[in-house]
């Protein structure tokens, strides 16, 4: 007993031979795509994590001053502030701040400056 293919209408009539040549050459471009992709993507810096702050609003405003609104953000908890950068000038930036201002602060080294 036969029954029909429904989906019959939307498939393209295409021999086995064009079929697999089209596959691969699809397949040839998604990984060359995903070569480059991986070759541009920088990640980010480590998030900097400090405490003791005084007056939050004031640092916000230091830091929209000094990098802008988009290239950092805060989450605070009760006992730190988390911020994190886009990249990696803004980073170097914010923690030449936190140093001038002596706030207590602490993160991670990056994986371009290890030792090992």
């Amino acid at each position: 007993m036969a029954t029909k293919n429904r989906f019959a209408p939307i498939s393209s009539v295409n021999t086995a031979p064009e079929l697999a040549s089209n596959q691969s050459a699809s397949i040839q471009s998604t990984s060359y795509n995903a070569e480059i992709y991986e070759a541009q993507s920088i990640p980010a810096p480590s998030p900097i994590f400090a405490s003791n702050i005084d007056i939050l609003i004031k640092l916000h405003t230091d830091f929209i001053n000094l990098i802008g609104t988009k290239n950092f953000s805060f989450k605070s908890n009760s006992k730190n502030l988390k911020i994190e950068t886009i990249d990696s000038e803004a980073y170097q930036m914010i923690i030449k701040h936190l140093k001038e201002k002596q706030i207590e602060h602490q993160t991670y080294q990056a994986l371009e400056q290890r030792a090992f």
